[in-house]
């Protein structure tokens, strides 16, 4: 599984151009979709172990 970042303005941009308070809005941002990427991910991995749980508990299924 990867990550997905989505992309922001501060990507490939000199932030120094912009005052202060702009770049904390972009810094905001950024920091906004790493957290929701993380959240992804532990949502994932979350559902993908709920998963293997549900289908090696079901009657008739062996893990050996």
């Amino acid at each position: 599984m990867h990550l997905h970042l989505e992309p922001t303005l501060a990507e490939g941009i000199d932030l120094q151009q912009f005052d202060a308070k702009t770049r904390r809005k972009l810094a905001d941002k950024r920091r906004m979709a790493f957290r929701r990427a993380i959240e992804r991910y532990s949502e994932e991995q979350q559902l993908a172990r709920e998963s293997y749980d549900f289908y090696w508990d079901e009657p008739g299924t062996s893990r050996h």
